[in-house]
């Protein structure tokens, strides 16, 4: 019933996980940034969903509001103005899908939407989404899967379902 004790190993995950949730939002800036502006986003990608999911909403929601400012185009592209990392030249879908997810388990659909959009430029017609092997573009399951995901999270149902179905 509800006046079940929770399992102490259960209590162990879950002061862990409020550990790491303090210490992450421990290096937030006091702008909201985990980063400088010039910098790529693979330092703070995945900081939005895990922050929303361990019940941190304000600050996830001030990153939010720091990425919408310095690190959103819009076309739906994440990262600094004109930046083209190398790990986002040939992934420019993983990343991107993370804060998809993220930023729309915020409620900050103007920045999901046109990131998933974003996304939906990357998947072939087979269903996978593509990455970069110098010039050639391969469909890779990591991608695939992200985007997928991120797909699926704000709506895209018809582009999720194909994603699944390539892989």
């Amino acid at each position: 019933g509800m006046d079940a004790v929770v399992d102490p190993l259960a209590q162990q995950f879950l002061a862990a996980a409020a550990r790491a949730a303090d210490w992450i939002a421990a290096r937030q800036n006091s702008d909201g940034s985990f980063c400088e502006t010039e910098d790529a986003i693979s330092g703070y990608y995945k900081v939005p969903f895990a922050l929303s999911l361990a019940g941190r909403q304000r600050q996830a929601l001030q990153l939010a509001d720091w990425i919408a400012e310095h690190h959103f185009s819009p076309a739906g592209d994440f990262g600094p103005p004109g930046h083209r990392g190398s790990d986002h030249e040939r992934w420019p879908t993983y990343q991107n899908a993370w804060l998809v997810q993220g930023l729309h388990r915020l409620e900050r659909w103007d920045l999901s939407l046109q990131g998933a959009r974003f996304l939906l430029e990357y998947q072939v017609p087979l269903g996978g989404f593509y990455a970069r092997e110098g010039e050639t573009r391969i469909v890779e399951p990591v991608c695939t899967s992200w985007s997928g995901l991120a797909a699926l999270t704000t709506g895209y149902l018809a582009a999720a379902r194909k994603a699944g179905d390539a892989l």
